[in-house]
Parts: C-alpha cells; structure tokens; sequence
C-alpha cells in the first residue's frame, strides 16, 4: 500500500554523509574571488550529502534536496544550515529526485568552534528518510 509516507514498513529514502570543519572557504564569482569567513568563535561544518530516493512516488513529485531539510544535531542542540550553504563553491542547485534516482550535494552549517560530535539529520518531506552509511 502507497501513501504519503510511502510504503507501510518500508522507507522512503536513504542518505549517508560525511562532515569536515572550516573556519573560512573562498568562493568565485565573476571571475572575482572572495572569503566567506565563519562568525567569531565558530566554525563552518561542511556536510557533503549523497541522497536516494529509494521507495517515494506519493503525493509529492519526489525527494528534495532542499538544505532547509537537513539540521546538524551537536549534543541536542539542532543547527539550521547557514547561508553560507549558497556560497560554498560545491553548492549545487535543488532538485528532485524521483524514485531511484541519487544525488550528492553539499550543505553548511556553522557551530561553535571545538564541537567534535555532530550527527546530520534528515527534517523534511517525506518523512521515513533515514541514514544508511552503506548506501552507494
């Protein structure tokens, strides 16, 4: 049975990622090089997302890959991703994803400096989108 949360039991999507810190990344526009440096006392994490969409074909056209989906856990504390995210120069556009389709795409927060456990976590629609480090 389908519905908006896909199929009972079953999940709709899978992502894995893997996490590095910067305090400053330089980006290109224009033939123009600039610095995007992280606020005073915090660090840039960089996530770079590969997403699946494994099992969604409901009332959405697929899985987004909207950034706004996606918070940074650091010891129960979620953290948005920052606007940094659109200057980054792995920044890629938004897509859809239909079903079986994948795609890697990258997305920044910023936290306080010295933060070591951070877990990425998946906040949008559909729902039943879940970590899988073993997906390829």
């Amino acid at each position: 049975m389908m519905g908006d949360d896909g199929p009972i039991g079953g999940n709709n999507g899978e992502y894995k990622y893997y996490l590095s810190s910067t305090t400053s990344f330089n980006y290109t526009i224009g033939g123009s090089t600039f610095t995007e440096t992280a606020d005073a006392g915090n660090t840039f994490v960089v996530a770079k997302i590969t997403l699946k969409n494994t099992n969604y074909s409901g009332v959405l056209d697929g899985i987004d890959t909207n950034p706004f989906y996606f918070k940074l856990n650091v010891g129960g504390v979620k953290y948005n991703h920052d606007i940094a995210t659109y200057s980054h120069p792995d920044y890629k556009d938004l897509v859809t994803l239909a079903k079986g389709a994948k795609y890697t795409f990258t997305v920044v927060f910023q936290v306080p400096l010295g933060t070591t456990n951070a877990a990425l976590e998946w906040d949008g629609l559909p729902s039943k989108v879940v970590y899988n480090s073993a997906l390829v």
